[in-house]
């Protein structure tokens, strides 16, 4: 199957008006309040808060959203409307307008029916508008945070805590499948874009932020770099990259949560990776299992034919016997 970044942006706008700092959505079951609550964080090109609803057809102290704002000033309308698209293809409801924080499984126009399995490990929108110097995308609230946070903390690297880390790595592996089954790449998987919808020992976590999503056809040609520092695959410092680029960033996350950061972060030893294998630091998971370091290194080939499919990744021991024993694994 062939799926594409193609769902109407117009299907999930929510007709929007500003009043005394509140917004207020008019849906065909009514007319919803929205008001911002908390800053939930703020990077170069907008912030994101969390919102309340205080009346209308979803009024409940306990509804809640998140709501990114991307400012217009940056020209990225593009970004935006590639986002909104994402966002929507991995969502329970394609198609559908429906109230802004509910998404009722009666309701299935549209539905995609392979998304069945891997909608969990996704973040899901909750509709989209716009004014005259932002786009605001509103998506479900993850309460727990993002999983830099557990890593900073040291959540995963305690050699007890191997399972939970390898549970975590299969949940994205989940939602990576599903992309690239699709024809849909990542490009930029790092910890600050899996949220945390329940913390550990029961962990299950959801991939975010699509805003440089693209869709694959074989080889993906770029005259500029995508990405994050860490994460990024040693091709990316090219022009041609595929799908391997996201298999490389999840095998850099699994070795951040076991050793509290990425293998590379300089781009001149990354380079040298790719002529001198002795250069990764194999020392830093000398506390971790050989199923471990293998499933790392299978992820982490400098060259791209040379690493694991995203088939060859959900069926590694790594990630079928050690998440398994943690009973959190998320099929």
């Amino acid at each position: 199957m062939d799926t594409t970044l193609s769902a109407g942006l117009d299907d999930w706008r929510l007709e929007t008006r500003l009043e005394d700092g509140k917004r207020y959505h008019k849906l065909p079951s009514g007319t919803e309040c929205w008001q911002s609550v908390e800053l939930l964080g703020r990077g170069t090109y907008g912030e994101v808060w969390k919102e309340e609803c205080l009346s209308g057809t979803s009024s409940s102290p306990s509804l809640v959203r998140a709501v990114k704002h991307i400012s217009k000033q940056f020209n990225f309308d593009k970004a935006s409307k590639r986002e909104i698209e994402a966002l929507a293809t991995f969502s329970r409801i394609n198609m559908v307008k429906v109230s802004v924080v509910s998404t009722p499984s009666s309701l299935s126009v549209g539905f995609n029916a392979d998304l069945l399995q891997y909608q969990q490990h996704f973040v899901q929108i909750l509709g989209w508008f716009e004014d005259d110097r932002h786009w605001y995308i509103a998506m479900e609230f993850v309460e727990h945070g993002n999983l830099q946070e557990y890593i900073q903390k040291g959540s995963f690297k305690n050699p007890e805590a191997e399972p939970e880390a390898a549970s975590v790595t299969a949940q994205i592996a989940q939602a990576l499948s599903y992309m690239h089954t699709n024809g849909l790449v990542h490009r930029d998987l790092k910890p600050l874009n899996i949220l945390v919808s329940n913390p550990g020992p029961a962990w299950h976590v959801k991939v975010a932020d699509f805003g440089i999503t693209k869709n694959l056809t074989n080889t993906l040609s770029r005259t500029r770099q995508v990405g994050t520092s860490g994460y990024m695959a040693p091709e990316v410092w090219g022009s041609q990259y595929t799908s391997a680029i996201d298999i490389w960033a999840l095998g850099a996350i699994a070795f951040c949560m076991r050793t509290l950061s990425p293998p590379f972060i300089d781009p001149t030893t990354l380079g040298g990776y790719r002529t001198d294998r002795n250069l990764f630091p194999f020392g830093e998971l000398s506390s971790s299992t050989q199923q471990c370091v293998a499933f790392i290194m299978g992820a982490m080939a400098a060259v791209a034919e040379e690493r694991m499919t995203i088939a060859e990744v959900l069926a590694h021991p790594w990630l079928t016997r050690q998440a398994s024993n943690t009973g959190t694994a998320h099929p």
